[in-house]
Formats: structure tokens, C-alpha cells, sequence
């Protein structure tokens, strides 16, 4: 393999860095819409998905990389939803003020 080929910055290596990166933004975004709704699915979906991209994180050495695509994929889908719900749910309180 070229030397070149083998050099990735410690940001595309750890999984945990990306976390924490999602994290911080989840939690802003959820945070907002939460002080305007209160709406309880959103604060769910965001801890399913996250949970699932913290277990693909831990067990991404352990499992074969289709069962860890497959949390991967599974938590960032609930993590859309709960993004799309909470947009949704911030729009419309919006229109009502």
C-alpha cells in the first residue's frame, strides 16, 4: 500500500471524536425544539439512534463490518427522524406564535 494511503488524521480514525461531534450538535438542535414542544418521541428517537451509533462504536472491532453498517445505518435513520420530527414540531410552533 502507498505510505500516503496509510495516513488518516486521528478526525477520520475515531469513531469517538464523530460521536462527540454529533453529540454536541444533537443535543443543541434537540435542546431548542425541546424548550418550544416537549415533545417526548423526539427525545426518544434521538437515544435509540445514539445508542445505536455508540454500540456499532464499541463493537466496530468485534463484528463483521455489515453488522456494523447495519447500527451505523439503523442509528443514523433514527437520528434523521428525530431531526425531521423535531424541524417539523419547530416549524409549526412558529406559525403559531
Amino acid at each position: 500500500m502507498a505510505p500516503w494511503l496509510e495516513f488518516r488524521p486521528l478526525l477520520f480514525r475515531s469513531g469517538w471524536v464523530w460521536l462527540t461531534v454529533i453529540g454536541a450538535i444533537a443535543l443543541w438542535s434537540f435542546g431548542r425544539g425541546w424548550s418550544q414542544h416537549q415533545d417526548k418521541k423526539v427525545v426518544l428517537l434521538f437515544i435509540a439512534g445514539y445508542s445505536f451509533l455508540v454500540v456499532a462504536t464499541l463493537l466496530e472491532d468485534k463484528v463483521s463490518v455489515l453488522v456494523e453498517s447495519g447500527l451505523f445505518v439503523i442509528g443514523g435513520g433514527l437520528m434523521v427522524m428525530a431531526h425531521w420530527r423535531n424541524y417539523q414540531l419547530m416549524k409549526c410552533e412558529k406559525v403559531k406564535n
